[in-house]
């Protein structure tokens, strides 16, 4: 298990990750993005992003859906089947999203609070489970 830097949350991953740090703004609302990578044996990320002015419910889906095209954009990876969920009773969006190569991966990413989301992301399947199953908030 691993914890991100920022002490937000821990999480398995397969290989080492390495800790990277973002901030940015987006419609106005400066954000700090805190998260874990790891590119061996396969691809896995979880991380945290912060908002700095808090945001209502009914914005959630759509910040989020914005995340994961964004993700997708620079990943290079196509979205499809998005679905509106709950993870562990918080407000989420799943997407399947597939690579040039036939790699198939999948995104959760959830809203713990007005200002903070989570995101998990592997392969597809059993390797992506195991990573969520694992996910643990520490605050």
């Amino acid at each position: 298990m691993y914890p991100d830097v920022a002490g937000h949350f821990r999480a398995r991953f397969r290989g080492k990750p390495t800790a990277r740090e973002g901030r940015g703004t987006i419609g106005g609302n400066s954000f700090t993005a805190h998260y874990e990578v790891s590119t061996k044996p396969y691809p896995t990320e979880v991380g945290e992003e912060t908002v700095k002015t808090p945001l209502p419910s009914s914005d959630y889906q759509a910040t989020l859906r914005v995340g994961e095209d964004n993700f997708a954009a620079v990943a290079n990876l196509t979205p499809k089947k998005p679905s509106v969920t709950f993870f562990r009773g918080y407000p989420a969006r799943q997407v399947t999203m597939s690579a040039t190569d036939g790699e198939t991966y999948t995104m959760l990413a959830f809203f713990y609070s007005k200002r903070r989301f989570y995101w998990v992301f592997a392969p597809a399947g059993q390797r992506f489970h195991g990573v969520v199953q694992s996910f643990a908030l520490l605050q």
